[in-house]
C-alpha cells in the first residue's frame, strides 16, 4: 500500500469540514447556521445550476439553491453559474465547461467548487486553502461511496488508484483547488466528455443497471472518450495529475458520503 494513503488515512478531523453534502440534510444544516460576514477574499466559491425552476426535491425557501442560501447567510462571496439547459437535458459533465470558461478569467488564485442543490457551506472557504498545504497538492476532492468509482473497467488506472486509496471513492461534487491547475484538469475533461447523454438517462441506463462494462466495451472504444459523467473521467485522470490531485481521505473538506 502506498505510504501516502497510510499516512493520510487517519481519523483526524479537528478542523471540522467545510461543505455538508447530502440532499436530505441540507434544510436542517442550514437552519443551524448563524448569520456572518466572512467576506472571503482568497478563495471564491463556484457552483452551477440548471436554468428554470428547481426540481421538487431541491426546492428551498426561495429561488436559490441551498449552497447559494448558505453563502448569502454567512457573507461568503460566491458565483453561481446558470447553464443553458433544464435538469432533464443536462449531462453530469456539462458543468465542467462552464467552470472552465469562468476560471479562465478568474481573479482568485483559489476556488472551492461545489454542487449546488444538495450542499451547504459551513465555514469560511479562505480557511480551506490550508488543506492544499496539508495534503501537498493543488486539487483536493472529497470522498464518498458513489458507484461511478467502479463504473468502467480500466485496470491500469484502477491499480494505481487503489495503491493510493484502497477502496476509497472520489466525490467530485466538492473540491478545493489552485485555479491555474484546475483549469488544466478541466481542459483534459473537456477533451474526453460527451454531453449527449443526460444525467437522468445516464443514471437509468448505465448506473442503475450496472451496465458500464458492456457500454465501455461496445461503444467506448477510445475510453474515456464519449463519457458523459465527469466523475468517471476524473477517476481516469487521477494517475495523470497525481500528486497535484489528491483525495480528502481525512474528511476535512466535506463529509464522507
Amino acid at each position: 500500500m502506498n505510504t501516502f494513503y497510510k499516512q493520510e488515512n487517519t481519523k483526524e478531523n479537528n478542523m471540522g469540514y467545510f461543505i455538508h453534502h447530502r440532499r436530505g440534510q441540507c434544510k436542517s444544516y442550514y437552519s443551524n447556521l448563524k448569520s456572518n460576514t466572512y467576506n472571503n477574499q482568497k478563495c471564491i466559491v463556484l457552483s452551477a445550476k440548471n436554468k428554470g425552476e428547481l426540481k421538487k426535491g431541491d426546492i428551498t425557501f426561495n429561488d436559490k439553491t441551498w449552497l447559494e442560501n448558505s453563502c448569502d447567510l454567512q457573507g461568503i462571496n460566491h458565483i453561481s453559474l446558470t447553464m443553458d439547459t433544464i435538469a432533464e437535458e443536462t449531462a453530469y459533465v456539462s458543468k465542467v465547461k462552464y467552470f472552465y470558461n469562468y476560471l479562465l478569467d478568474c481573479d482568485y488564485e483559489y476556488v472551492m467548487v461545489s454542487d449546488s442543490t444538495d450542499c451547504v457551506i459551513l465555514k469560511n472557504p479562505d480557511e480551506a486553502i490550508s488543506l492544499l498545504d496539508k495534503y501537498k497538492c493543488d486539487i483536493l476532492y472529497g470522498v464518498g461511496a458513489c458507484n461511478d468509482w467502479e463504473s468502467f473497467t480500466m485496470s491500469e488506472r484502477d491499480t494505481f488508484n487503489k495503491s493510493l486509496y484502497g477502496n476509497t471513492k472520489i466525490n467530485t461534487g466538492v473540491c478545493i483547488a489552485r485555479v491555474s491547475v484546475l483549469i488544466k484538469l478541466y481542459k483534459r475533461i473537456i477533451e474526453y466528455m460527451d454531453e449527449s447523454v443526460s444525467a437522468s438517462a445516464y443514471y437509468h441506463k448505465y448506473r442503475a443497471k450496472n451496465g458500464y462494462i458492456d457500454w465501455s466495451t461496445e461503444k467506448l472504444n477510445e475510453f474515456p472518450h464519449g463519457v458523459s459523467c465527469d466523475q468517471v473521467i476524473i477517476k481516469y485522470l487521477i494517475k495523470e495529475f497525481h500528486p497535484h490531485l489528491k483525495l480528502d481521505v481525512n474528511g476535512l473538506l466535506t463529509n464522507k458520503r
